[in-house]
């Protein structure tokens, strides 16, 4: 049984090696606006625009043969707000589940980035959220 089938949350966690509902997470995602994001209010209607024009406009990357997918890298000082902007992407679109990443084990690094990507796969569309992106990077899984 795939683990989101059995998902209470929309929001849910990767914790040791697995998923697990994060019903904390999607109670922060209540009442949040992109008013509350602190960056250049030029950036935040560009982020804002990208991510409104993908998921209103799948059958525009079918019509040219794309994959309907779409990644934006948020990089930062910590405090900057990049996990802010993804709370508020999750808010806008509540259909769509948000995948919270922040802590792998050292030890099962590599398989634990293939079965979150796996996973996300199989819950796309959906908001994948990976924290710490660089510390999870090494030779082995790059």
């Amino acid at each position: 049984i795939d683990e989101i089938a059995r998902s209470v949350s929309r929001c849910v966690r990767f914790s040791q090696g697995g998923w697990q509902d994060a019903p904390e997470m999607a109670a922060d995602l209540a009442g949040l606006t992109w008013d509350e994001i602190v960056l250049p209010p030029s950036l935040v209607g560009d982020i804002r625009q990208t991510v409104d024009a993908f998921f209103s406009q799948k059958e525009v990357f079918h019509q040219a043969g794309f994959p309907w997918r779409r990644g934006i890298l948020l990089i930062g000082p910590p405090g900057t707000g990049k996990t802010m902007v993804c709370k508020a992407v999750a808010a806008t679109h509540p259909d769509v589940p948000l995948l919270y990443v922040r802590d792998i084990a050292e030890r099962s690094r590599g398989d634990d980035i293939e079965a979150i990507f796996q996973h996300a796969r199989r819950c796309a569309p959906c908001i994948l959220a990976i924290e710490d992106m660089d510390g999870l990077i090494h030779d082995q899984n790059r």
